[in-house]
């Protein structure tokens, strides 16, 4: 067909790629936040007469998903939420990269996912199409719970010596084994890459089919055009990525003379400006809305009765909600942004990295980036956060982007491609100062040059969400450092 196969499915402009996995679980927890888009989308646009959102979300897992922490996380809150066209396939073969799964996986995954508010369906076996089928169709038909399909597969099957065995889980079978297993399915044993015409035919006919579902759908969508002129056209914007206009039209002008500010108080207040203006933009926190400032008032929460909502409540989940998120963008329709403690980005850290290499411009609000900080935790050094980060591509971060007298939207020819992200990078010499952020919001912070310049700053070094505080000293990476405690926040990168 002339599409690369990479060993890990990724995003790259080849058609028929949803998403960029790789570390196991991730796909899961994708898959519920395209679930949770399409519903809070239906919710929005469908009418009585005309439904232009209504399709289900199938992901196919197999057991290493299901032992990831990712996976568990993002399962429990599609169970509470309800999201009953989300349909996950396991693939359950029993065997891993070490051996059979019974080494270390011997729960009861049916009645785990059961007791996590699932509907449960169990296909003994695989090869069974027919029975495949049913499970599938039993799965839609069920509106208040998301499905799970537990197919009892063998992994190699056909293969007489390697069928059932770890061997076959990442090795090549081998030339003489491979044609032993051609001869078990009646394939040419002497041709390789060999597709039968039935299987062809039955291509083209899935071809045919989606084509003929696509226009009627485009058929239904005019119609609903006609009928719904304004809907439609925030429908486009939606789902093409657009910033509905005049978007940032009512974001605060904050003054020196201001009394002093929590950047996180400044960005909540930023984020409730934005949002009756940017219909799309829809998010939450991991159990921190009040200290965030995430929480969008006067609008719904998503809930399982209210998917107009756009106030999500990821719980504590801060891995699953930066998985979940990258789904949403994914699905189209939505601009998500979720938040937490900057120290809790170590939980959330492979959903960001593979969010920077899909370039998605989802939104994270990370605060409480402050020496000060020891509820969670002994105080640490935050470089030790941001360094490890700082190799991802396609992120933007603050540290490097942000002007000295505002605004402090990130508009740069890639700003629709990159997650945002304050951050900031080790400087030589660094010397308190304050900048402007957002619209003159003053902010204390460390600012950077190198030694023995006289000029503006080429950068500089904030932390988030507490007030400005009397300067101080510290060692955040090496050498002396003057600090300020103070902030700057992520929906500075809206755009």
């Amino acid at each position: 067909m002339g599409i690369p196969d990479p060993g890990s499915p990724g995003i790259r402009g080849d058609p028929g790629r949803e998403t960029t996995t790789g570390p196991l679980g991730q796909g899961i927890a994708n898959a519920v936040g395209m679930a949770i888009a399409e519903s809070h989308l239906a919710a929005r646009f469908n009418k009585t007469d005309a439904s232009i959102i209504d399709h289900h979300t199938f992901c196919m897992c197999g057991d290493g998903d299901l032992m990831e922490g990712v996976a568990m996380e993002a399962v429990s809150l599609a169970g509470h939420l309800g999201l009953g066209k989300l349909i996950l396939i396991y693939d359950d073969n029993q065997i891993t990269i070490e051996g059979a799964t019974d080494i270390a996986f011997t729960e009861n995954v049916a009645d785990k996912f059961s007791a996590m508010n699932w509907h449960v369906v169990e296909v003994e076996n695989g090869n069974d199409l027919d029975a495949v089928e049913i499970a599938i169709q039993a799965g839609k038909e069920e509106q208040g719970r998301p499905s799970l399909i537990k197919i009892r597969t063998h992994i190699a099957y056909g293969s007489p010596n390697k069928q059932d065995t770890a061997d076959a889980h990442g090795a090549p079978l081998g030339e003489e084994e491979i044609r032993l297993t051609k001869k078990f399915y009646g394939m040419p044993e002497d041709q390789s890459f060999c597709v039968p015409e039935p299987v062809t035919a039955l291509v083209e006919e899935a071809v045919t089919a989606g084509e003929n579902v696509e226009n009627a759908w485009q058929d239904i969508f005019l119609s609903y055009k006609k009928a719904y002129p304004r809907e439609a056209a925030l429908f486009v914007d939606a789902v093409s990525g657009f910033l509905t206009k005049d978007w940032d039209k009512d974001i605060p002008d904050f003054s020196v003379s201001d009394a002093p500010t929590a950047t996180r108080a400044a960005s909540g207040k930023v984020l409730n400006a934005i949002a009756p203006n940017l219909p799309s933009l829809m998010g939450g926190s991991a159990d921190l809305a009040p200290s965030n400032k995430t929480y969008l008032n006067g609008a719904a929460e998503f809930q399982k009765n209210s998917r107009n909502g756009r106030n999500i409540r990821f719980g504590v989940r801060e891995h699953a909600m930066g998985g979940i998120m990258s789904g949403m963008y994914l699905h189209s329709g939505v601009r998500p942004y979720g938040g937490t403690f900057l120290v809790f980005a170590d939980y959330m850290r492979p959903a960001i990295r593979l969010a920077a290499l899909m370039k998605l411009p989802v939104i994270y609000v990370f605060t409480h980036d402050s020496v000060a900080v020891g509820e969670d935790g002994p105080p640490i050094s935050r470089w030790s956060i941001w360094r490890p980060c700082a190799p991802f591509p396609g992120f933007t971060w603050f540290g490097r982007r942000m002007p000295m007298n505002g605004p402090g939207l990130e508009t740069g020819p890639d700003h629709h491609q990159r997650p945002h992200c304050p951050g900031t990078e080790p400087a030589e010499t660094a010397h308190p100062g304050c900048v402007k952020t957002a619209r003159g919001v003053p902010v204390r912070g460390l600012h950077h040059s190198k030694p023995g310049q006289r000029r503006r700053p080429d950068s500089h070094c904030h932390g988030l969400g507490s007030p400005c505080q009397p300067e101080g000293r510290g060692n955040p990476g090496s050498g002396s450092w003057h600090y300020g405690i103070c902030g700057v926040y992520a929906v500075l990168g809206m755009v």
